[in-house]
C-alpha cells in the first residue's frame, strides 16, 4: 500500500472531525487555505488549458482534419450542456427548492432572493466577449 493513501485518508479523518467539532478558529484557517488554493489553481489552470489547446490546433495543417476537430468539439460542448441542463431542470423538477419554507429567524443573507428570474441567471453565465472567461476565471 503506497504512503500517499494513508496520507489521504489521515487527512479525510481530521478533515471530518474538524467538520464535527465547527470550531471557528478551525473553520476560519480552513475557508482561507481553500480561497488560496483555488486562486492559485485559477492562476494556473487558464493559461495551461489555453495554451495547450492553442498548441495542440497550431499542429494540424490539414483543413479537413481540423475541421473535423471543430465539429466534433462543437458536439461534445453542446451535447454536454444540454445534457447537464437537462439533469439540472429535472432534480430541480424533482426537489423542488422553491417549496422549502424559511422562517424568520433561519434566514441568511444568501437566502434571500435577488428577483432574478430563471432567464437572468441563465444569459449572466454567458460570457460577452471570448476574452471574459480568461479575466474572470
Amino acid at each position: 500500500m503506497k504512503k500517499s493513501y494513508i496520507y489521504y485518508s489521515i487527512a479525510i479523518v481530521f478533515g471530518i472531525v474538524a467538520g464535527m467539532l465547527n470550531l471557528t478558529v478551525i473553520n476560519t484557517i480552513t475557508q482561507s487555505l481553500s480561497q488560496i488554493f483555488i486562486k492559485m489553481f485559477k492562476c494556473i489552470s487558464m493559461p495551461i488549458v489555453s495554451l495547450s489547446i492553442i498548441n495542440r490546433l497550431s499542429c494540424y495543417c490539414n483543413d479537413k482534419r481540423q475541421s473535423t476537430l471543430w465539429q466534433k468539439t462543437l458536439f461534445y460542448t453542446l451535447f454536454t450542456t444540454f445534457l447537464s441542463a437537462a439533469v439540472a431542470a429535472l432534480l430541480y423538477y424533482i426537489v423542488n427548492p422553491a417549496a422549502v419554507v424559511i422562517g424568520e429567524n433561519d434566514m441568511h443573507e444568501s437566502y434571500i432572493p435577488t428577483g432574478e428570474n430563471y432567464l437572468q441567471s441563465l444569459l449572466s453565465i454567458i460570457p460577452d466577449s471570448i476574452s471574459q472567461a480568461f479575466i474572470e476565471h
